[in-house]
């Protein structure tokens, strides 16, 4: 039989060494548990032999002797020679001891079918599980080599190691079987091991918890357990099984089990060698024999429970963490898929945090390594493809339902921006693919009706993922809120002339426009409010949820897990039809005891088969309400526990806010906006009414709008030139075509919603000039003010990060914030610190504003217009007189921003308009230079591309601005020089193709005359 190399076991001298610390119950740092001894008659044998002085040499001998005999019955079937007799006394206590090398029976097994490439029989399964029952410890020493039986077993033989793993009682059900059964339900005790409720059968009366005798009270051949008196323990039904077996005992000696095994998993070197045996190509490999391959679910499941937290976001020895590992093998041939599939869902419910870990060498989560994967499939795989697939939207709803419990409700804000980056990071670690994952109109103090609903749906340029996070709308007509209409027709172009001004029911058109056009799939938080005086029906919220009228082509279902639509006295059958998925419900009652009732009873919410919490809110609208809701209240909590089968107690939450406490709020009371140092902002929401300086462009913007590019270039389409405006939001109405945005305020809310009084006026100023252009809006986080400052610096960085990413020409910044001595603001080092880069790689353009304060501050303590490379500029006079405010400080450029005159006839200034209107200056001279290049001929090509380069860049654009203030490169005014585009646009221009080629070349040649050209490639500019 098999023999382990002598050669190399350690000397005498280590083996009393290790002896030693044997007696003191530590074998290789693993517990050793010590049970009373095995009684027979006049002999008595010690579990572990090398325990006691009895255990001579012969003794360790014959203990590899007889291992040897057991494993030739056992694994020898069909050899020559005799068999042993296994119910020998001899062979039995030889079970449970380990020979001089320290090797168990168990470890033993397993050498031998790796010798002899055999899957393990049931036979030698059975006999295996009789050991771990009798000793658990058997399966986790090590032996002189280091080798611990259960790691070993992870490597080559997991049949028995989730033989040994599936003697451990389900979590589920160990609370159930100390409670004896009612009439009708299932026993608990049928789900225990067959070989442990053996173990653990009354015969009279209970053995103690500590004898480990092999039961010889009748003949056992391993693996047949079906005698007339076991029949009630291995023949599942109904019956209950608490009078056959002594539960104590069974749940004592599973925790035994449990403890041996958590010792060794319990260690984060051992866990990782598990895992890593676990998640590994050979056992997912379809080309392997089934008894030697399989991976359990169930059983590997267990395993996760065993093992620390700590391992599922640390890297292995490959350097990945465990889900890595797992994902990585889709990479692989002839790989079960569907199995691999189900480990991974494992690991990310057991750790959903590790769906964020990058700790590897590529700095990459699982979900990238998986989506470029993808990419490299095969087109001909598609059963892969499928499941690759399956596996990326499984990860993608993982992260974007992630929630992270905070115990201090004031650092939820915190955490959930956290959380909300972290999210962005795993999706989009290429900012042009980014979708969105929620969707929030908080803060919006217009009526949101269908025409409103429509004006979002066509040019606030959303793309959504299938998958969203929640969706956030606040009442639909706030108390005071006036209609929101575009200045230009479009949307009512549809809508008949009888159609009346406000629709009811609106946000029906917001669920149709997510499901029909966006494809949203699922939203896991609908959270709406809709407490004021015309709230939707049940009806319909039904139909925002199910389709109009319910009809079954239209039926849909959003998988919504967590339902807080705030309607008082809602219907149970509106919950219930809307979110039948739902796992956390808000209700929110008048006071109406019949309601709760209805919410109670069997046709209520008990419908919702996956609700595990509730919260219901009651705000009475007298006393005898008040009381009347008290009163029920214990009856009301006692009938939702036995109606819903998924509630607990700790889970149902009642809030009586009585009579004038925590009465609801008045709607459409939107906070002012904190006090703000923005430069030259505004609070008028009007904006400034086209006057001389814009008129004079209008023929040249027409001329560009027109033009015929054509049709045998590579490219016939436009150009597009993106201007970036970093400021708070932009209301869509007064802007043409489709924008897109991001917001980075705190509460998620969408660019476009709140006031958003000054973006909206950068927005519109940029368009006059150039309507081509393409607007990028960041929204800054304008949550609070400190020191005069507007807006967050970090929101600042962010969104200026964010513009960089999205490759956009002009970032326009119209504010500005104080430096302070000795700064450690880091935050403002960073934003500043980007600034610089930009700078340094010449583009994009970056353009400032002054501060409009005065003659007292000095430009240089003012970011971003105080850094070098940032075009500064300043509002001046129609007539290019520089505005009284800045009469004392150096600016770049001089642009309209006093005596503006508004839509409404009033009169408005500040530099921030005439900052605006620098930006949409800029995106017009880019984008007529990018047209010509289309339309040029090949003859002019490389005089149009070396234009165009030096028009990208900071210093090149402030050439041109020179040249449009008809001034020469190095002579400009001590105050900045006024621009006047119109002396160099304002002419008549033909409507041909040639034409149209000839003026457009005229115009660039003065946009970049030879000066500018010899300037640039001197190294002036």
């Amino acid at each position: 039989m098999l023999q382990e190399n002598d050669a190399k076991r350690p000397q005498s001298k280590g083996q009393d060494h290790q002896n030693q610390n044997d007696r003191k119950g530590q074998v290789n740092g693993v517990p050793s548990i010590h049970k009373e001894g095995l009684s027979n008659g006049k002999e008595t044998w010690e579990t572990d032999p090398y325990s006691s002085a009895e255990n001579s040499a012969d003794e360790k001998f014959r203990t590899r002797k007889y291992h040897d005999d057991i494993i030739r019955a056992l694994i020898d079937v069909g050899g020559k020679g005799p068999k042993p007799n296994l119910e020998d006394r001899r062979y039995r206590k030889a079970l449970l001891k380990r020979n001089d090398d320290k090797q168990s029976i168990i470890r033993k097994i397993m050498l031998e079918l790796q010798r002899r490439m055999k899957a393990p029989s049931p036979e030698t399964l059975a006999c295996i599980e009789e050991v771990v029952l009798q000793d658990p410890n058997l399966f986790i020493k090590s032996d002189w080599y280091t080798n611990i039986p259960m790691l070993e077993a992870a490597k080559s033989e997991v049949t028995i190691l989730f033989r040994v793993i599936d003697l451990l009682i389900p979590e589920e059900i160990r609370e159930r079987i100390r409670v004896k059964c009612t009439e009708g339900m299932e026993c608990p005790l049928w789900a225990v091991a067959t070989g442990r409720r053996t173990q653990c059968k009354r015969n009279g009366k209970s053995r103690s918890a500590g004898d480990r005798r092999l039961s010889t009270a009748k003949k056992v051949t391993f693996g047949d357990a079906s005698e007339d008196s076991d029949k009630l323990l291995i023949r599942p039904g109904t019956r209950c099984l608490h009078e056959d077996i002594d539960s104590e005992m069974l749940l004592e000696k599973d925790q035994e089990l449990r403890e041996a095994l958590e010792s060794v998993l319990g260690n984060e070197k051992h866990a990782q060698a598990c895992l890593e045996s676990l998640i590994s190509e050979a056992k997912f490999d379809t080309g392997q024999s089934t008894l030697s391959r399989p991976l359990k679910v169930e059983s590997f499941k267990i395993i996760l429970t065993l093992c620390p937290q700590s391992i599922f976001t640390k890297p292995l020895q490959d350097g990945y963490t465990p889900l890595q590992r797992a994902v990585r093998l889709f990479d692989s041939e002839s790989i079960d898929l569907e199995l691999l599939f189900s480990v991974i869902q494992l690991l990310v419910n057991h750790c959903p945090r590790s769906i964020f870990c990058k700790k590897n060498k590529e700095e990459k989560t699982a979900y990238r390594l998986l989506s470029e994967l993808d990419l490299k499939r095969p087109k001909g795989s598609s059963k892969d493809r499928s499941w690759i697939q399956t596996t990326v939207d499984f990860l993608k709803e993982r992260c974007i339902g992630y929630r992270n419990e905070v115990t201090n409700p004031k650092d939820q804000l915190a955490e959930d921006n956290k959380m909300w980056s972290m999210k962005r990071d795993l999706l989009y670690w290429d900012a042009k693919t980014e979708r969105r994952f929620s969707l929030n109109f908080t803060g919006d103090s217009v009526i949101l009706d269908e025409p409103y609903i429509e004006i979002i749906q066509s040019r606030a340029g959303m793309c959504f993922e299938s998958i969203l996070d929640f969706v956030k709308l606040p009442y639909w007509r706030p108390a005071g809120a006036k209609l929101y209409r575009p200045t230009q027709p479009g949307y009512s172009d549809r809508r008949p002339e009888t159609a009346p001004d406000v629709m009811t029911d609106p946000y029906i058109n917001i669920f149709e426009w997510l499901w029909s056009e966006c494809r949203v799939q699922k939203i896991f938080t609908v959270d709406v409010d809709d407490d004021g005086l015309e709230p939707h029906t049940n009806s319909t919220i039904r139909q925002c949820f199910r389709g109009r009228n319910n009809e079954p082509e239209s039926y849909r279902d959003f998988k919504i897990e967590v339902w807080k639509w705030k309607k008082f006295d809602i219907c149970s059958e509106t919950v219930v039809a809307a979110a039948p998925a739902a796992r956390e419900v808000h209700l929110y009652s008048s006071g109406n005891t019949a309601v709760l009732r209805g919410w109670a009873c069997e046709l209520g919410l008990a419908r919702l088969m996956a609700l595990e919490k509730l919260i219901i809110e009651i705000h009475p609208k007298n006393v005898n309400d008040e009381q009347d809701c008290r009163d029920y209240e214990r009856e009301l909590k006692q009938e939702l526990m036995r109606n819903c089968k998924g509630l607990k107690a700790e889970n149902v939450v009642i809030n009586n806010y009585g009579v004038g406490i925590g009465k609801r709020a008045a709607k459409g009371n939107i906070s002012p906006g904190r006090g703000s140092a923005m430069a030259g902002q505004l609070t008028n929401k009007d904006t400034p009414q086209s006057r001389e300086w814009i008129d004079e462009l209008k023929s040249f913007k027409s001329f560009l709008i027109n033009l015929k590019f054509p049709d045998d270039k590579p490219s016939s389409e436009p150009p597009m030139v993106k201007v970036a405006i970093l400021d708070d939001g932009a209301k869509l109405g007064g802007l043409n075509g489709i924008q897109k945005g991001k917001s980075f305020n705190p509460n998620n809310e969408e660019y476009f919603v709140g006031p958003c009084e000054h973006g909206t006026q950068m927005a519109m100023c940029v368009r006059k000039i150039c309507p081509m252009a393409a607007l990028y809006i960041a929204r800054l986080d304008d949550s609070y003010s400190k020191e005069n400052q507007k807006f967050t610096i970090s929101s600042c960085y962010e969104a200026l990060q964010w513009a960089l990413e999205m490759d956009v020409d002009v970032i326009s910044m119209s504010w500005t914030y104080e430096r302070k001595d000795g700064m450690s603001d880091m935050h403002k080092q960073k934003f500043e610190g980007l600034i610089r880069k930009i700078v340094d790689r010449k583009k994009p353009i970056l353009i400032g504003s002054l501060p409009d304060m005065g003659a007292q501050f000095e430009l240089h303590q003012f970011v971003p217009v105080g850094i070098e490379g940032v075009i500064r500029i300043s509002s001046a006079t129609l007539s290019g007189k520089v505005s009284a405010e800045n009469v004392h400080t150096k600016s770049d450029f001089l642009l309209p921003g006093e005596g503006l005159i508004s839509d409404s006839g009033k009169d408005i200034r500040g530099s921030s308009f005439a900052t605006a209107y620098a930006a949409g200056l800029v995106a017009l001279v880019l984008y007529a230079l990018r047209a010509y290049d289309l339309i040029r001929d090949d003859v002019d090509a490389e005089d149009a591309k070396k234009a165009l380069d030096i028009a990208e860049t900071i210093k090149g654009m402030c050439s041109i601005f020179n040249v449009l203030g008809e001034g020469d490169l190095e002579n400009k005014g001590e105050r900045g020089r006024f621009l006047r585009p119109a002396l160099t646009f304002r002419k008549t221009f033909a409507d041909d193709k040639e034409g149209e080629k000839r003026d457009l070349g005229k115009i660039v040649k003065e946009l970049v005359p030879p000066k500018v050209m010899r300037a640039t490639y001197n190294g002036m500019i």
